[in-house]
């Protein structure tokens, strides 16, 4: 890895931003990585409902996968491939574990991910209408050597999400 220096100006300073920024030599891809080597590595969530305060329980998630050579601008099915599904335990928490992801036309972690969360249901079951029936999260990993965090924020009328730890 190496660390890149960005300098940003304002009127009232200098920020130094830092980014790590992989190389190429360390790219996942040119580490030969795959769901073989990464069986204590997962993908999680954790759906917090702002209106009430309280973990969303039993919001169903399904998790899909699309190799990064296909179009991702394209809404077909077709190119995205289910790895599986869960629903939030109590906490509002959900896993996937890499080592789990038994497909033949899945080899690579290194790609590109879609996480639906059914939230229609939840909401229903709640007695509160919503605006948004479900939320779909895109996402990319490019470190599979590492945890992935996905939390969702919901509400009746907005969502939220950022990359966890």
């Amino acid at each position: 890895m190496e660390i890149k220096i960005t300098y940003v100006h304002s009127i009232d300073a200098e920020i130094q931003i830092a980014q790590v920024v992989p190389s190429i030599s360390n790219h996942p891809k040119n580490l030969g990585l795959n769901f073989a080597t990464m069986s204590d590595k997962n993908i999680s969530s954790h759906v917090l409902d702002t209106s009430t305060g309280i973990p969303a329980f039993g919001i169903k998630i399904s998790l899909y996968i699309c190799p990064e050579s296909q179009d991702l601008v394209s809404e077909d099915q077709q190119h995205w491939i289910l790895v599986g599904e869960r629903s939030t335990n109590s906490d509002g928490r959900a896993k996937f574990s890499f080592s789990e992801f038994e497909n033949p036309h899945i080899s690579e972690v290194v790609m590109t991910y879609k996480m639906i969360f059914w939230t229609d249901n939840y909401f229903h079951q709640t007695g509160t209408p919503t605006f948004y029936p479900k939320v779909e999260i895109y996402f990319r990993i490019v470190d599979p050597a590492i945890h992935h965090h996905i939390p969702l924020l919901i509400s009746p009328f907005g969502y939220s999400t950022y990359k966890g730890s």
